[in-house]
């Protein structure tokens, strides 16, 4: 009888790895599978939970990094948003995620 082996191995993301801004700078990415990812700071494994970086950035700030999710605005087919509301909502959405 033989067992599958549940031992899982970490590697760079494919195309952002190299970006500094990317939250993907800092972790490795499980193979096969991608649910989790390896700090390469401690070596701390966290769950991305189909791809979410929630969690690693939250991590990041343990190690006195911080980054900013990347957020665009939802916008209906065909609409347009004034630069003025588009600023206010970025202000709004940083000054909500620096309170926590």
């Amino acid at each position: 009888m033989t067992t599958k082996s549940s031992a899982s191995s970490y590697k760079r993301h494919d195309r952002k790895a190299d970006d500094e801004s990317s939250v993907w700078h800092y972790f490795l990415v499980e193979m096969p599978g991608k649910e989790n990812a390896k700090c390469i700071k401690c070596d701390k494994i966290l769950k991305t939970h189909s791809g979410s970086t929630g969690g690693l950035l939250k991590h990041l700030g343990k190690h006195q990094i911080c980054l900013r999710k990347k957020v665009m605005p939802l916008l209906l087919k065909g609409q347009t948003m004034h630069a003025l509301t588009m600023l206010q909502l970025l202000h709004q959405h940083q000054h909500n995620h620096t309170r926590k």
